[in-house]
This record gives C-alpha cells, sequence and structure tokens, in this order.
C-alpha cells in the first residue's frame, strides 16, 4: 500500500515550509489531506499522525517495531552520546530512574524558595510603558534556575563564568546540529569552528565544576542540587561517571530551560489576549497573598488550568517522533522500515471530540477534567515523557503568579505571533512581545477593572 497522501510540493519546499511555517503548514496539510498524511523533507519521510490509537502506539514505548528516532542524534553535538535523550533499551532505563529522583514531587517544593528568589530579582527588573520579549526575560529566569538548582552554581561570579560558557552552546545556529558538515573545524572563523571552541569552553568549565561538587560533596556538602543528588545516585552499574553527569547536565539545560520559557512566554501571550481569563486569575492570586509559594499555588486550580490550556493551544513539543525499524500499519496503510511516525500534539490538541470549541483558548478545558495521554500530551509520554515536567510547570506557574502579582501586561499588538523552532521546542516569533503596563499594588478595584483599563 503507498504512504497517506500529503503535498505533492519538492522535498526542499516540504522542508522548508515546515521549518520556517510550522503552525500554518501542519495544519494545513491535515486540512487538505486529513490525517494521518504523509510529509516529505529532505532526508526523510514523515508521517503525521494525531488520532489517539495511533498517538498511543508511538508513545507507549510498547511496540517494538517503533523505537527512538534516528533525528534524536542531531542534538548529540550538545548533550553528548551519553544523554537520556539519544540512547535507548536498558541504558536509558537505567539513566532515566536514576534522574527521576530529583525531579519527584517532594524535592520540586524543595526547590521552591530559590525559585521564587530568582524570579523576584529578575522581575524587578521590568520597567512599565516598555514593551519586552516575553522569551527573553523568562528564559534569563529559566537559565538561573537551571544554574542554581539543577547545578548548584550560587556565587554570582560564578553564575555570570558559567552563563557566559551556555549561552554560545545552546543558542547554536539548528543549522549546525542539522548538517554535520557544517560542524567541520575550518578555521576560528567558520561556524564549526565557533561552535567547537565554544563547546570545548562549555566542557572545561562543566567537568571542573563536576569535580568541585563531587570533592564537596563526598565531604559531606549536603546535595540540595541536582547534580549533587546524581553523584551521589547508584544502580546496579554503580554511580555515573563524570562524563555521563556532563552529558545529563548539559540534556537537563538544553531541555530544560527553553521549554520552560517557551511555555512561560505562550501562557503570558495567551493571557493578554483573553481579559476575563487574566481577571479571574489575578483574581485567584490576589486571594492567595503577596508572597505565593509552591505549596500555596496547589490552592489555585485557575492557574493550573490556565498552564494546561497554553500547553494545549500552543505545545512547545509540536510533535514526538518515532523511526519505523519493521513494518507497521497505521490505518488503512502500512508503513516501510525507515519511515519517521510523528504524534503531533499541535493537531491532537485541537481535535473536535476531545475538545469542546478546541480552537478557542479556554482554561475551563480544564477544570474538574482529565484527559489521557492520547489526547493531551504537552510533555510526551511512555518511557520517553519527559522528566522534568512537574519541575517545568511548578517553576511556570511561581513565576506567573509572581510576574502577575507585580505588574500588568497588555498585548503590543493585536496580532498573534507566528511559532518558528528554537531547537527542539516551539517559541513565538521575536519572543512574544508584550508591553508591561505598570507595576501593581493590592487592587481597590476588582482585577477586571483593572486590567481592562490597560
Amino acid at each position: 500500500m503507498p504512504l497517506p497522501p500529503g503535498p505533492a510540493l519538492p522535498r526542499a519546499v516540504q522542508t522548508f515550509a515546515y521549518a520556517t511555517r510550522p503552525q500554518s503548514f501542519v495544519p494545513w496539510c491535515a486540512q487538505r489531506y486529513g490525517v494521518p498524511y504523509t510529509l516529505r523533507l529532505v532526508g526523510q519521510t514523515m508521517v503525521i499522525v494525531a488520532d489517539p490509537e495511533h498517538v498511543r502506539m508511538v508513545i507507549s514505548g510498547q511496540d517494538k517495531r517503533l523505537t527512538m528516532s534516528r533525528y534524536n542524534h542531531i542534538v548529540d553535538p550538545i548533550v553528548g552520546r551519553l544523554s537520556l535523550l539519544v540512547t535507548d533499551g536498558q541504558r536509558h532505563a537505567h539513566h532515566r530512574r536514576m534522574l527521576l529522583e530529583p525531579f519527584r514531587r517532594a524535592k520540586v517544593l524543595s526547590y521552591g524558595p530559590d525559585m521564587a528568589d530568582i524570579a523576584a530579582r529578575h522581575l524587578s527588573g521590568l520597567a512599565p510603558g516598555v514593551t519586552v520579549s516575553a522569551y527573553e526575560a523568562f528564559e534569563k529566569i529559566s537559565l538561573e534556575v537551571i544554574l542554581r538548582i539543577v547545578l548548584g552554581v550560587r556565587d554570582a561570579a560564578q553564575v555570570v563564568e558559567a552563563r557566559a560558557a551556555l549561552e554560545p552552546v545552546v543558542s547554536v545556529n539548528p543549522l549546525i546540529l542539522m548538517f554535520p558538515a557544517l560542524q567541520r573545524d575550518l578555521g576560528p572563523w567558520s561556524p564549526g569552528g565557533r561552535f567547537r571552541r565554544d563547546r570545548e569552553r562549555l566542557d572545561a568549565f562543566l567537568f571542573k565544576h563536576i569535580a568541585t561538587r563531587r570533592a564537596a560533596v563526598e565531604a559531606g556538602d549536603p546535595p540540595t542540587d541536582v547534580l549533587g543528588q546524581l553523584i551521589l545516585a547508584e544502580d546496579e552499574d554503580g554511580r555515573l561517571s563524570d562524563q555521563a553527569l556532563r552529558d545529563e547536565l548539559m540534556t537537563l539545560i538544553f531541555t530544560g530551560h527553553e521549554t520552560t520559557a517557551a511555555g512561560l512566554s505562550w501562557t503570558l501571550g495567551w493571557l493578554v489576549r483573553s481579559p476575563e481569563a487574566l481577571a479571574r486569575l489575578v483574581e485567584e492570586l490576589d486571594a492567595l497573598g503577596p508572597d505565593v509559594s509552591l505549596e500555596t499555588l496547589d490552592a489555585a486550580p485557575w492557574l493550573d488550568a490556565v498552564c494546561k490550556e497554553a500547553l494545549r493551544m500552543s505545545p512547545v513539543f509540536p510533535g514526538i517522533p518515532r523511526e519505523v525499524v519493521e513494518p507497521i500499519r497505521i490505518g488503512d496503510y502500512t508503513l516501510p522500515e525507515g519511515t519517521q511516525i510523528v504524534a503531533t500534539a499541535a493537531l491532537s490538541h485541537r481535535m473536535p471530540g476531545s475538545f469542546d470549541a478546541p480552537d478557542t483558548f479556554d482554561p475551563a478545558h480544564f477544570l474538574d477534567r482529565k484527559y489521557s495521554r492520547e489526547v493531551y500530551y504537552p510533555f510526551g509520554g511512555g518511557p520517553r515523557m519527559c522528566l522534568g515536567w512537574a519541575f517545568g510547570v511548578s517553576q511556570m506557574k511561581l513565576v506567573l503568579a509572581r510576574a502577575l502579582a507585580n505588574f500588568t501586561f497588555a498585548a503590543s499588538d493585536g496580532r498573534w505571533p507566528n511559532a518558528r523552532w528554537r531547537h527542539v521546542t516551539m517559541v513565538p516569533h521575536q519572543g512574544g512581545p508584550v508591553r508591561v503596563v505598570g507595576r501593581r499594588t493590592p487592587p481597590a478595584a476588582s482585577p477586571l477593572e483593572q486590567h481592562a483599563s490597560a
């Protein structure tokens, strides 16, 4: 049987459309060809699925005819070959169990004071009357949260050093990752040469920091940071080597701070265009008092629903890829070995059979209702589900609560920003500009009146 239908455009054109206009190209294809459909990109053939039955097959990890996509390996140059992102089988299972421990709920709650301190310091620099990139503002917070809580970097000078080492690597042009030829070192001014030297500088910092932290932890320093906990972690294969620690730290840095910053920027973007939802959230947060914590935010169901709805409408991981290693049947089609099959949250999350008014931002979708992981999967699912999802969502809630407690925001214009790729995540074009209207004090008027006047 042939593959599902799809656009007949040249591979280069389809690749360009998928890379530059995913927010419009993916649903356009679904409307024109139905789901599943086939995209023929440069170097790969991709079958897009969104039906719950097909999504379950992709993300459950139970079907041995599907394996980790070969395209996970494009991030090898950043995260390393021992990273959870690029390993499979027993090694993946062992490392995942070890890495999960620092992200259990009790541990995440213990990180709350550090998250709040970092958020308050960065948010205090926002200036009323100025339009800012939401992504850039939240990325600064998220990266420092990772540095302090994951790496255990607290000294101000060391934070500056770590940022300087990290930023050139984590912000590398995705084309360098996609095309290995661009990674060749042709001298200090070549893209590959710059990337290699940036990575060497980062590795020097990380290995030095790991050695220092290992010595401190083994001498009795409390392992309150994730790195300290991983240094002491053991499984049947023993403890993690310095190289394994380096690779897993880069995995947490690379995937953790970008996704949280993207989720926050999409959430604020939806809120400033949804005045009633925003007013209800401000009212809920005001009732909790000025110094909210992760524990008190458990009493904020509308905040929880707002974050979930923003990730439904604008998933930061728009697709979960797997590779076919044995022919597999999807509906009326048999996919041959080597085909990429992608469970596409950007389509699943807007299926009329799963959500009422699926194209409308309405946090009420998540009040007193839960959805199966085949219907709603912003963090993937199965054995490759994002292990830091609770950490990321907790940070989203706390940072958003602190931002709305201290400032009023408005859309910078009436246009909704297009989505663009940033490595493996989807972020708003130009960072999702928002206008900082002013600082807040405990409102004398109702939150609805205060924000409506903005």
